[in-house]
Order: C-alpha cells, then structure tokens, then sequence
C-alpha cells in the first residue's frame, strides 16, 4: 500500500511536489544558515530548484515519498521517506525554511509522516533518520518524536571539504505505538 500523497497537519499541508513550486523552494533553499548542515548548492541557483524538483518528481513514490511542505499558501519545506527492505524499515528526511523555524513544524510534519507511515504501512518495523551531530535543532526534533539515538557514524558525510559525523535515530514500531498511547 502506498502512502497518501496528501496529508492535511493542523498549520500546514503535504502534497507532491509541482513544477510550479520553483520559486518557492530557491527563496527557502539559497539560504546559508538553512543548508549549513546540508549538501545542498550553496548558493542555491534557480537551476538547483529546477533540478531537485525534477527528481523528487522522477522517483517511485512507493519507494521514496518526497512531500512539499506548504505552510502558509507557500512552499516551505519538504518531507520524505526513503522506504528500504521491501517496505519493513524507512528513514525519514526533512527540511524548513528559516523564517518557520521554532515553531514546532518541522516537529509535527515530521511526526505526522511517522504516524502515517506505520498506520500505513504494516510491515514497517523500524525508521531511521541521521542528523550532523552539531546540528542540535535538528537532533531536537528527533527526539521530540520518540526516536533514540543509536549511534555516531564518524567521518559519514563530506560537506564540503570537511568529513563530517551523523548521528543516527531510530525509532521501532513498538516504540512509536508507545510514543502514541
């Protein structure tokens, strides 16, 4: 079963992503602070925009479920799944735009993709994210949604010229059912 390609949160809306939305997405995304911690172009050019909607749009939503982030009336971010192991295991990826920051949205579009996903989902055992282990905010909404921390990867990304270290989340379906209840 695949996952509804439009979820409705209480300050905000997901849906697909449109070719329309590149406007939105380069005021969001060429922002050095937003993509500090990301291997985003930086900076973030109208053809970056262009491309990375035409690949969330090119993938197997069955597979790789990328949602716009509408808040507001605009794009302001995104969320997305990447759904591993014939359906049983998922990491959870998200993004907002700096002037939202703070608010708790990128807590509850996360955490409604979360429910939805293993509402939906039956096979699904276990989601996973990572976050560079300075980005603090980002660990914040991790744990916010129940996940623990369960490991440091060391040296797992380059950004940039640097090699950086992620920290890796977790969250099993027993444990989201108690997060739940």
């Amino acid at each position: 079963m695949d996952l509804p390609r439009s979820i409705a949160g209480d300050r905000f809306t997901l849906r697909p992503h449109r070719m329309a939305d590149i406007d939105d997405v380069l005021s969001y995304a060429d922002d050095a602070e937003w993509s500090r911690f990301l291997t985003a172009p930086s900076p973030y050019g109208r053809q970056d925009a262009v491309d990375f909607l035409e690949l969330v749009r090119a993938l197997p939503w069955a597979e790789h479920p990328n949602w716009a982030l509408i808040v507001e009336g605009r794009v302001s971010g995104n969320v997305n799944l990447r759904i591993a192991d014939e359906g049983r295991s998922a990491e959870i990826g998200y993004g907002l735009a700096r002037r939202h920051w703070g608010r708790g949205l990128a807590t509850a579009a996360a955490g409604l993709v979360v429910d939805t996903a293993f509402a939906t989902l039956p096979d699904l055992a276990a989601i996973q994210a990572r976050a560079d282990v300075a980005n603090h905010a980002s660990r914040r909404v991790l744990e916010k949604l129940g996940m623990r921390l369960e490991t440091i990867r060391h040296r797992d990304y380059r950004l940039g010229d640097e090699l950086r270290n992620n920290a890796i989340y977790g969250l099993a379906r027993e444990a989201w059912t108690c997060h739940t209840a």
